[in-house]
């Protein structure tokens, strides 16, 4: 086990993880999107009502012109857009940054355990004054990828519907670098 998740009620581990990941690659992409649209939605509103244009809010779209008295359909329509906006946008930056810091991780070849472990190691070599040695599962950039990803590249991104096999054994960069891989 690496860690439990609440998001997706689960443990996340090695049979798991590649999912995971997907899941937050998803995630970021989509809320992105969502945010991107919401707050263009919002310039558009913003300049149709400097420039007397129409827009359609309302049950049936029911045309609107800015340069009049808002109506209650309007004012409901900017309400709950605004209220979207300012929940997607801080979901938005925490979902990214937890993206972030899993790339970081997949890049090392470490699990969420492994690397709070780490910066308790650092620490402690720092107060020793040794330098820290580098993570032994570290394979490599490209071999991290793979070893998460699975050797397939066109399929690195579609959803598996089966566990991760394995996860008894896993390769060594000093293994790695003796075989000469």
């Amino acid at each position: 086990m690496d860690h439990h998740c609440p998001w997706v009620n689960n443990c996340i581990g090695h049979a798991n993880y590649r999912s995971f990941f997907l899941l937050l690659v998803y995630s970021s992409l989509a809320l992105i999107h969502s945010t991107w649209l919401l707050a263009a939605h919002a310039l558009h509103i913003v300049h149709s009502s400097k420039t007397s244009r129409v827009i359609r809010v309302g049950p049936q779209a029911a045309a609107h012109v800015m340069s009049e008295e808002p109506d209650k359909y309007l004012m409901m329509h900017i309400g709950i857009q605004t209220f979207a906006f300012f929940v997607a946008l801080p979901t938005t930056v925490a979902v990214v940054m937890l993206l972030i810091w899993h790339i970081r991780m997949v890049t090392g070849n470490k699990t969420t355990i492994e690397a709070a472990e780490g910066v308790t190691a650092q620490i402690k070599a720092a107060a020793l004054g040794q330098a820290m040695s580098k993570h032994p599962y570290d394979l490599g950039i490209w071999a991290n990828a793979h070893e998460l990803l699975g050797e397939d590249m066109l399929m690195w991104l579609i959803p598996s519907w089966k566990p991760t096999p394995g996860g008894l054994s896993y390769p060594t960069g000093f293994e790695v670098n003796q075989l000469g891989f």
